[in-house]
């Protein structure tokens, strides 16, 4: 599977208009430091994972943020909101 890159936010890791291949969240494990696509309202984001949390009853949760950008994601991505990460 393939993404589009769009926008600044990635820079200079991800470029605008630049092609990049997924690994399936199915198919691998995120770790700090992998970037990782994501659904959230509708849009399609890859940022980097900068923490990774696990609540009392198992659930996970991701902090991301853009490379290019100075303060991380306001919100945290739950497991089933990942579609997979970005191969470089």
């Amino acid at each position: 599977m393939t993404i589009l890159a769009k926008g600044n936010s990635m820079l200079p890791t991800l470029k605008d208009g630049e092609t990049y291949n997924i690994e399936l969240l199915e198919n691998t494990t995120i770790q700090i430091g992998d970037i990782i696509v994501y659904c959230i309202d509708n849009l399609i984001i890859c940022h980097r994972v900068i923490n990774i949390l696990s609540s009392k009853n198992n659930h996970t949760f991701y902090k991301t943020k853009g490379d290019n950008c100075t303060d991380p994601d306001p919100y945290a991505i739950t497991s089933d909101m990942v579609i997979g990460k970005i191969l470089i």
